[in-house]
């Protein structure tokens, strides 16, 4: 799995050019709008980066699935966390061989809503290629035969990404 951060920088430049007729306009100081894009791509490594590193994730799952039938929901603890105290955790529902898995909401309700929020949260799940609704829930729907707890990791990771990109917003306005 890879991880990308981007963060845009908007400046402005100024100028003239000399040896031009005085009435053209580029003779006069004149302005240029500018942004440019920081990118960095890299693995993600280190504790919590895939199912092999979730014990006590897939141990849950598994526990929750043992007492499902055709339908069944259990709320898992992540080792993410927004901030101390505050644990990333994932609502996984089972309906039929379908399932759902979402933050419940929490990345937005703990960093709040600025103007821009679900542009901003749109862009943070991109890299997990995952969803996020107008309620701020982000979210993914699965099938029977998916690596459930991959999918809960991703979700919990995109929820981490959307509380720093509000936050990040926020701060910026």
């Amino acid at each position: 799995m890879t991880f990308t951060i981007s963060k845009d920088f908007e400046f402005s430049a100024a100028h003239h050019l000399e040896g031009l007729d005085p009435e053209h306009p580029c003779s006069r100081v004149h302005g240029h709008n500018y942004v440019v894009r920081l990118e960095l791509t890299g693995p993600v490594s280190g504790p919590g980066t895939g199912a092999t590193d979730q014990p006590g994730l897939a141990a849950a799952l598994a526990a929750a699935r043992a007492t499902w039938g055709e339908h069944g929901e259990a709320l898992l603890d992540t080792d993410r966390r927004y901030t101390p105290g505050r644990p990333v955790r994932v609502l996984i529902r089972k309906r039929g061989p379908r399932y759902d898995l979402d933050d419940r909401g929490e990345a937005v309700r703990l960093a709040g809503a600025p103007d821009g929020w679900l542009v901003a949260a749109q862009r943070a799940v991109e890299a997990e290629s995952l969803n996020v609704n107008r309620r701020g829930v982000v979210f993914v729907p699965a099938v029977e035969g998916r690596d459930l707890v991959r999918l809960a990791c991703r979700v919990a990771d995109a929820s981490l990404a959307v509380h720093a990109a509000l936050l990040e917003l926020d701060r910026e306005r």
